[in-house]
């Protein structure tokens, strides 16, 4: 019986080929949007739309739409700002530190292996896991990481990308 091997990929890689076929990119929207009706998540939406902002040739791309400024939009959707307010709505940032491996990834409250400092399954050990943050600016989550000694560790999330 011969052995088969499966090749997976990153889940970004995925959602970004996904999310370059037009239609999907504007279900995906449309599903983002009803969830910021719901329940007034700005940084979720900006995420999304970020995602498919990046999927269908960048801010570049957008930008020579007419009546879009690039710089706004670059604020709007930057991966590098230490914090995004919009609307008074500030993005904030996480840090797990998994003490078995161990490792560290920097995410924003809003991604969904973050979930605002719960994690994906709402719950922490001490022992192997923790949560920090909240943090106002990714400045202050990584001299937070120093401070704790896990600097060398810390990563940035490849599902939020902050």
């Amino acid at each position: 019986m011969s052995k088969q091997t499966r090749k997976f990929r990153k889940f970004e890689a995925f959602l970004q080929e996904r999310l370059r076929d037009p239609e999907y990119a504007r279900i995906f929207l449309d599903v983002a949007l009803e969830e910021y009706e719901k329940d007034s998540d700005r940084d979720a939406f900006l995420l999304a739309l970020r995602d498919v902002v990046e999927a269908q040739g960048g801010i570049g791309k957008l930008a020579k739409e007419p009546n879009l400024n690039r710089q706004n939009l670059y604020k709007a959707l930057s991966l590098e700002i230490d914090s995004i307010e919009i609307g008074g709505a500030v993005m904030r940032y996480y840090i797990y530190h998994d003490k078995v491996t161990p490792a560290a990834k920097l995410h924003l409250a809003t991604c969904g292996a973050c979930k605002g400092g719960r994690g994906m399954h709402g719950h922490q050990n001490i022992d192997e896991n923790e949560w920090y943050g909240p943090f106002g600016s990714k400045q202050e989550a990584l001299q937070a990481a120093n401070l704790k000694g896990i600097g060398s560790l810390l990563k940035n999330c490849g599902l939020c990308k902050p």
